[in-house]
């Protein structure tokens, strides 16, 4: 797991330092156009970053680089990044698919000097979400890597097997999200832990990770497009603290025509029978679509202690 960051800038420069704002865009070079279907509910919440950049040793770090990758994913089905905003201009920011990332570089950090930068997101949250998008490219999300091993024989049998005789892929996608929490049970402790569909379908047990994983390798494996969602959920109500405890995956599949469906095949696993395939995207908050973190490089002799939290606060919530 990873931990992510937003900007506040050194104590000693915090006092002149302005917050600057960011609204984000669309740069999706896999869609050629993505809205998110509005809810009948909506909640705003804040999430913060914090980045804390303390030189601990007796020699100073030089040319430090730190580049911060978008702690919430804009246009998810489910929610929206309505603001970013720094609490120190970055060095320079990139569009990507997600999001705004960031670059923060100090020319050098003395012994026993710190920073502290800041980042915060407002983003929207709908209650329930399809990402409408016509996809341009969807082999991506056929493709078996590992993880996702579409091209096992156990999970292609397997799949075929359970879709048998049917043709809609929602009819497909909820036949497997029974095998999938039929045949996984729920460990921490799992050998299988974080390793995917394949190590997962083995042993009959792991944790987010294996759900999800077997659930979109045995859809690619039928040739309906799939995909992870990774980000922060809590069935029982997401706020506070964003770290390990939250830090999940889930999964999407496309229809065409409709867009990409999330669901949640860990948190389905205690659910109604009839309630598998639905998702609360209140309590969801998706980073990216691909594993990120931060990365950082400096110069010099000194060392540097690299620490960061983030948090959920609530804005409001409307009918």
């Amino acid at each position: 797991m990873f931990e992510m960051v937003r900007a506040l800038l050194a104590a000693v420069l915090m006092a002149t330092t302005a917050v600057s704002a960011v609204t984000p865009s669309v740069d999706t070079p896999v869609a050629a156009e993505v809205a998110p279907v509005v809810a009948e509910a909506t909640r705003i919440v804040q999430v913060d970053l914090s980045l804390n950049v303390a030189n601990k040793s007796k020699e100073p770090a030089t040319d430090v680089k730190i580049v911060v990758p978008p702690l919430v994913l804009n246009q998810q089905g489910s929610q929206k990044v309505l603001a970013v905003e720094f609490s120190f201009d970055p060095a320079s920011t990139r569009q990507t698919s997600a999001g705004v990332e960031a670059v923060y570089q100090f020319a050098e950090v003395k012994p026993g000097q710190s920073y502290v930068i800041k980042q915060t997101y407002t983003v929207e949250l709908t209650a329930r979400a399809t990402t409408v998008v016509t996809e341009k490219m969807l082999e991506p999300y056929l493709k078996s890597v590992a993880g996702f091993e579409a091209d096992a024989p156990q999970i292609r049998a397997q799949a075929e097997t359970v879709t048998s005789g049917l043709n809609d892929p929602d009819a497909k996608a909820e036949a497997v999200m029974k095998f999938v929490i039929g045949h996984l049970r729920y460990s921490l402790t799992s050998p299988s832990r974080n390793k995917g569909a394949l190590a997962g379908f083995l042993s009959k047990d792991g944790v987010c990770s294996e759900y999800a994983g077997l659930f979109i390798a045995m859809l690619r494996a039928l040739g309906v497009p799939a995909r992870p969602v990774y980000g922060w959920a809590d069935s029982v109500g997401l706020k506070g603290a964003l770290n390990y405890q939250n830090r999940h995956v889930w999964a999407e599949y496309y229809v065409e025509g409709r867009g990409w469906v999330a669901v949640d095949p860990t948190f389905a696993d205690v659910l109604p029978a009839e309630k598998i395939m639905s998702f609360d995207g209140f309590n969801h908050v998706a980073q990216d679509r691909v594993q990120t973190a931060i990365s950082a490089g400096y110069a010099g002799e000194g060392l540097l202690s690299i620490i960061t939290n983030q948090m959920l606060g609530e804005v409001s919530a409307r009918p």
